[in-house]
């Protein structure tokens, strides 16, 4: 299979597996189904599979909170952070 990016540039998708990454807050997030694609210098997040996970997400006050659909606002955590006008990328993937 291949992904086409916004900018037409095509990679290879080399599998599926599972991430964890650290929050801001020293927690960790573990992530299924998550796709493995060839040559993308950057870690990237859905936000449409977030909510097909059953999370919500909401952007505040330059910061991306994530939480579970049943849990009220206030178990949300910082998902990313606005750096110079975008979300820092998804670099500390393990």
């Amino acid at each position: 299979m291949k992904i086409i990016l916004g900018d037409n540039s095509i990679h290879r998708l080399k599998g599926f597996g599972f991430v964890k990454f650290h929050l801001d807050s020293s927690e960790s997030v573990l992530l299924d189904d998550v796709i493995y694609v060839s040559g993308l210098k950057k870690n990237l997040v859905s936000i449409f599979a977030l909510e097909d996970k059953g999370m919500r997400v909401a952007f505040i006050r330059g910061k991306v909170l994530t939480w579970p659909m049943e849990s009220p606002m206030r178990d949300a955590f910082t998902l990313r952070s606005r750096i110079e006008g975008i979300y820092e990328p998804m670099e500390d993937l393990c």
